[in-house]
């Protein structure tokens, strides 16, 4: 029994990570609740939460990251306000954030994508409109060469984005895409 308590605060000492399920910051987690919102924890890829990030375009409501994938992940939340009229055209609210965080070099080209009946029914992510993007991000928002960006809106909750961060297209972007799906009406997701 002394080995292993010995073993583990070595471990612990040399900077050694224990990866696995992280705790979700209190402040996310209303954001989901607020929206109705399931967020579904990758188990493997060593994602790890990154707690602060200074950004001058639009600052994430929470962060994770996997060296392993070379893949980050932000995601921004937004219950539903009666009083604000963006909630009522989230293909709006989506062409205007791609916009506000796509790159503006000549260049540069924003593609999207609209999510079938298949993808947004409650197998999947349970939403009534979504939306996929991709562009090159400006510099002011990330470093990395790529941004895939899931739009997900239901109606009378509210409207998220996910953005999947990266420099090389690979099979992790596709099996992070469903990180999140509206409640169904009996409390669960999927």
């Amino acid at each position: 029994m002394r080995h292993i308590l010995l073993v583990l605060v070595l471990l612990l000492l040399n900077g050694w990570h224990v990866y696995g399920q992280f705790r979700l910051p209190e402040r996310f987690v209303q954001l989901l609740e607020s929206a109705g919102l399931e967020f579904f924890q990758p188990l493997e890829g060593r994602y790890v939460v990154q707690s602060y990030l200074k950004n001058e375009l639009l600052a994430a409501d929470f962060i994770m990251r996997s060296r392993r994938e070379k893949l980050e992940i932000r995601f921004n939340v937004f219950p539903e306000d009666p009083t604000t009229a963006a909630d009522d055209f989230p293909h709006i609210r989506a062409l205007q954030m791609a916009s506000h965080i796509a790159s503006n070099d000549d260049d540069s080209v924003i593609t999207a994508l609209s999510l079938g009946d298949e993808d947004l029914g409650v197998d999947r992510f349970n939403a009534d409109w979504g939306k996929l993007y991709y562009f090159r991000p400006k510099m002011g928002f990330s470093t990395r060469s790529h941004c895939q960006m899931l739009v997900l809106h239901k109606e009378s909750l509210g409207t998220v984005f996910v953005f999947y961060l990266f420099d090389e297209a690979s099979p992790a972007i596709d099996n992070r895409l469903l990180s999140l799906a509206f409640l169904n009406s009996n409390g669960s997701g999927q």
